[in-house]
């Protein structure tokens, strides 16, 4: 199994600061929080993981709903370019800060930690 939360996080960072958890700081603006909402094995050969399923959720808060969405564009193309396929996107707007709630689903090599883009 690998946690490939902080390899995102450097592919985000340039966007807006990251945290691996969600926040519950309400002035932390902008800011990408990254949970890990699935992890599952698709291939294994004898005993070990070769291919893992993984699920990613990031909670995208940027002050106001342009911002965020602004955000959110920035991130779905980094993020598809390296293979990721987004799941879901929602604007949530119903709570003190204005958040995008965004899930991307892919497979890693747990060998080489390559990711792949899986159906």
């Amino acid at each position: 199994m690998i946690d490939i939360k902080r390899e995102i996080a450097a592919l985000l960072e340039e966007i807006a600061p990251v945290e691996l958890s969600f926040s519950d700081m309400e002035n932390d603006i902008p800011l990408i929080c990254i949970s890990e909402t699935g992890n599952s094995s698709e291939i294994a050969l004898c005993g070990e993981d070769r291919i893992s399923r993984l699920t990613i959720q990031l909670d995208l808060f940027g002050g106001t709903a342009e911002a965020t969405e602004a955000m959110a564009i920035a991130v779905n193309k980094r993020l598809t370019e390296k293979g990721m396929k987004r799941s879901f996107s929602a604007l949530v707007t119903g709570e003190k800060r204005i958040r995008k709630v965004m899930r991307y689903s892919f497979g890693i090599n747990e060998a080489t930690g390559r990711i792949l883009s899986l159906k």
